[in-house]
Protein backbone atom coordinates (compact mmCIF):
# COMPACT_ATOMS: atom_id res chain seq x y z
CA UNK A 1 0.00 0.00 0.00
CA UNK A 2 1.32 3.25 -0.80
CA UNK A 3 1.46 6.23 2.32
CA UNK A 4 0.51 5.53 5.36
CA UNK A 5 -2.98 6.44 7.08
CA UNK A 6 -2.35 9.63 8.96
CA UNK A 7 -6.12 10.70 8.95
CA UNK A 8 -9.89 9.05 8.23
CA UNK A 9 -10.87 8.83 4.59
CA UNK A 10 -14.08 10.51 2.81
CA UNK A 11 -14.45 7.51 0.96
CA UNK A 12 -12.87 4.17 0.51
CA UNK A 13 -13.22 2.60 -2.85
CA UNK A 14 -12.51 -1.27 -2.76
CA UNK A 15 -12.65 -4.47 -4.57
CA UNK A 16 -11.53 -2.63 -8.11
CA UNK A 17 -9.20 -3.15 -10.62
CA UNK A 18 -6.88 -0.75 -10.14
CA UNK A 19 -4.46 0.86 -12.56
CA UNK A 20 -1.68 2.31 -10.89
CA UNK A 21 0.52 3.79 -13.50
CA UNK A 22 3.21 4.08 -11.05
CA UNK A 23 7.07 3.02 -12.60
CA UNK A 24 6.12 -0.92 -12.74
CA UNK A 25 2.94 0.01 -14.26
CA UNK A 26 1.23 -2.40 -11.22
CA UNK A 27 -2.42 -3.65 -11.65
CA UNK A 28 -4.63 -4.49 -8.57
CA UNK A 29 -6.68 -7.08 -8.96
CA UNK A 30 -8.77 -6.65 -5.35
CA UNK A 31 -7.47 -3.08 -5.13
CA UNK A 32 -8.34 0.16 -3.35
CA UNK A 33 -8.10 4.08 -3.15
CA UNK A 34 -8.68 6.05 -0.33
CA UNK A 35 -9.02 9.56 -1.06
CA UNK A 36 -9.15 12.47 1.50
CA UNK A 37 -10.35 15.82 0.53
CA UNK A 38 -9.14 15.90 -2.81
CA UNK A 39 -5.96 13.91 -2.46
CA UNK A 40 -5.88 10.00 -2.81
CA UNK A 41 -4.18 9.11 0.35
CA UNK A 42 -3.61 5.12 -0.36
CA UNK A 43 -3.74 2.95 -2.65
CA UNK A 44 -3.19 -1.00 -2.32
CA UNK A 45 -4.89 -3.97 -2.21
CA UNK A 46 -8.01 -4.07 -0.73
CA UNK A 47 -7.60 -5.23 2.74
CA UNK A 48 -4.40 -3.06 3.55
CA UNK A 49 -6.45 -0.21 2.66
CA UNK A 50 -9.77 -1.07 4.40
CA UNK A 51 -7.41 -2.18 7.52
CA UNK A 52 -6.16 1.49 7.79
CA UNK A 53 -8.95 3.54 7.11
CA UNK A 54 -12.01 1.53 9.21
CA UNK A 55 -13.79 5.10 9.56
CA UNK A 56 -13.88 6.36 6.48
CA UNK A 57 -17.09 8.33 5.87
CA UNK A 58 -17.93 6.01 2.89
CA UNK A 59 -16.79 2.64 1.52
CA UNK A 60 -18.09 2.03 -1.84
CA UNK A 61 -17.59 -1.85 -3.12
CA UNK A 62 -17.04 -1.20 -6.95
CA UNK A 63 -17.53 -5.15 -7.87
CA UNK A 64 -14.25 -5.49 -9.94
CA UNK A 65 -15.16 -2.54 -11.94
CA UNK A 66 -11.69 -0.77 -12.97
CA UNK A 67 -10.25 2.40 -11.44
CA UNK A 68 -7.60 4.24 -13.28
CA UNK A 69 -5.80 7.63 -13.53
CA UNK A 70 -7.92 10.49 -15.47
CA UNK A 71 -7.22 10.42 -18.78
CA UNK A 72 -5.55 13.89 -20.37
CA UNK A 73 -6.70 15.32 -23.80
CA UNK A 74 -4.12 16.58 -25.58
CA UNK A 75 -5.91 18.90 -27.97
CA UNK A 76 -9.62 20.69 -27.12
CA UNK A 77 -10.93 23.61 -28.87
CA UNK A 78 -13.45 25.01 -25.74
CA UNK A 79 -14.50 27.78 -27.50
CA UNK A 80 -15.93 25.40 -30.08
CA UNK A 81 -18.33 23.31 -27.64
CA UNK A 82 -21.15 25.54 -29.06
CA UNK A 83 -20.79 25.50 -32.00
CA UNK A 84 -21.09 21.73 -32.86
CA UNK A 85 -23.67 21.01 -36.01
CA UNK A 86 -22.53 24.32 -37.41
CA UNK A 87 -19.36 23.15 -39.71
CA UNK A 88 -20.22 19.58 -39.83
CA UNK A 89 -20.08 18.15 -44.08
CA UNK A 90 -17.42 20.87 -45.92
CA UNK A 91 -14.26 21.25 -46.44
CA UNK A 92 -11.12 22.74 -44.34
CA UNK A 93 -11.31 26.25 -45.92
CA UNK A 94 -15.05 26.54 -46.17
CA UNK A 95 -14.89 25.48 -42.23
CA UNK A 96 -12.45 27.60 -40.97
CA UNK A 97 -13.29 31.35 -43.39
CA UNK A 98 -16.83 30.37 -43.25
CA UNK A 99 -17.94 28.99 -40.27
CA UNK A 100 -15.86 28.64 -37.41
CA UNK A 101 -13.34 31.58 -37.49
CA UNK A 102 -16.66 34.03 -37.86
CA UNK A 103 -18.40 32.16 -35.20
CA UNK A 104 -15.46 32.83 -33.31
CA UNK A 105 -14.82 36.02 -33.81
CA UNK A 106 -18.02 37.05 -32.70
CA UNK A 107 -18.09 35.58 -29.01
CA UNK A 108 -17.88 36.91 -25.97
CA UNK A 109 -16.25 36.57 -22.77
CA UNK A 110 -19.56 35.24 -21.43
CA UNK A 111 -19.98 32.92 -24.74
CA UNK A 112 -16.04 31.89 -24.02
CA UNK A 113 -17.03 30.78 -20.20
CA UNK A 114 -20.24 28.76 -21.01
CA UNK A 115 -18.53 26.83 -23.65
CA UNK A 116 -15.63 26.02 -21.95
CA UNK A 117 -17.97 24.85 -18.69
CA UNK A 118 -19.93 22.49 -21.56
CA UNK A 119 -16.83 21.13 -22.52
CA UNK A 120 -15.61 20.75 -19.57
CA UNK A 121 -18.18 19.13 -18.41
CA UNK A 122 -18.52 16.25 -21.49
CA UNK A 123 -14.16 15.83 -20.58
CA UNK A 124 -15.19 14.90 -16.82
CA UNK A 125 -17.89 12.58 -18.04
CA UNK A 126 -15.50 10.82 -20.48
CA UNK A 127 -12.89 10.94 -17.71
CA UNK A 128 -10.90 13.38 -18.52
CA UNK A 129 -9.07 15.06 -15.78
CA UNK A 130 -6.70 17.23 -17.76
CA UNK A 131 -6.60 19.18 -20.98
CA UNK A 132 -4.81 21.16 -23.45
CA UNK A 133 -6.37 24.15 -25.14
CA UNK A 134 -5.64 24.64 -28.70
CA UNK A 135 -6.55 28.38 -28.66
CA UNK A 136 -9.11 30.59 -27.68
CA UNK A 137 -10.05 34.28 -27.12
CA UNK A 138 -11.21 34.97 -23.95
CA UNK A 139 -8.18 32.83 -21.65
CA UNK A 140 -9.40 34.66 -18.85
CA UNK A 141 -12.92 33.07 -18.88
CA UNK A 142 -11.47 29.55 -19.94
CA UNK A 143 -9.67 29.68 -16.87
CA UNK A 144 -13.07 30.88 -14.60
CA UNK A 145 -14.41 27.32 -15.88
CA UNK A 146 -11.56 25.43 -15.78
CA UNK A 147 -11.17 26.50 -12.02
CA UNK A 148 -15.15 26.29 -11.06
CA UNK A 149 -14.95 22.31 -12.50
CA UNK A 150 -11.59 21.46 -10.84
CA UNK A 151 -10.14 20.39 -13.84
CA UNK A 152 -6.23 20.57 -14.99
CA UNK A 153 -5.40 22.46 -17.95
CA UNK A 154 -2.93 24.23 -20.33
CA UNK A 155 -4.66 27.34 -21.57
CA UNK A 156 -3.85 29.64 -24.06
CA UNK A 157 -5.02 32.69 -26.59
CA UNK A 158 -5.31 31.78 -30.55
CA UNK A 159 -2.31 33.74 -32.40
CA UNK A 160 -3.24 34.45 -35.44
CA UNK A 161 -1.82 37.55 -36.72
CA UNK A 162 -1.69 37.09 -40.69
CA UNK A 163 -3.11 35.36 -43.24
CA UNK A 164 -5.86 35.24 -45.92
CA UNK A 165 -9.63 35.42 -44.35
CA UNK A 166 -8.60 36.13 -40.39
CA UNK A 167 -11.09 37.77 -38.85
CA UNK A 168 -10.32 42.23 -38.43
CA UNK A 169 -10.79 41.85 -34.88
CA UNK A 170 -7.84 38.81 -34.82
CA UNK A 171 -5.58 40.44 -37.15
CA UNK A 172 -4.82 43.74 -35.02
CA UNK A 173 -3.65 41.47 -31.82
CA UNK A 174 -0.11 40.59 -32.25
CA UNK A 175 1.81 37.64 -31.18
CA UNK A 176 3.33 39.62 -28.65
CA UNK A 177 0.05 40.79 -27.61
CA UNK A 178 -1.30 37.18 -27.19
CA UNK A 179 1.78 36.51 -25.26
CA UNK A 180 1.73 39.00 -22.96
CA UNK A 181 -2.37 37.77 -21.98
CA UNK A 182 -1.36 34.28 -21.67
CA UNK A 183 1.43 35.38 -19.65
CA UNK A 184 -0.63 37.39 -17.15
CA UNK A 185 -3.76 34.92 -16.81
CA UNK A 186 -0.68 32.18 -16.39
CA UNK A 187 0.54 34.24 -13.23
CA UNK A 188 -3.43 34.25 -11.88
CA UNK A 189 -3.56 31.03 -12.31
CA UNK A 190 -0.61 29.84 -10.93
CA UNK A 191 -1.29 32.14 -7.70
CA UNK A 192 -4.68 30.70 -7.40
CA UNK A 193 -3.64 27.18 -7.25
CA UNK A 194 -1.12 27.39 -4.58
CA UNK A 195 -2.90 29.73 -2.22
CA UNK A 196 -4.08 26.71 0.60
Amino acid sequence: MTQAAAVSADIVLHNAFVVTMDGALTVLRDGAIAVVGDRIAAVGPSADVLGAFPGAAQTLNLAGRILLPGFVNTHVHTSQQLARGIADDVDLMTWLHGRIWPYESHMTEEDSYASTLLCGIELIRSGVTCFAEAGGQYVSEMARAVELLGLRACLTKSTMDCGDGLPPNWSSCSTDDCIQVCLQIGIRITFLNTVT
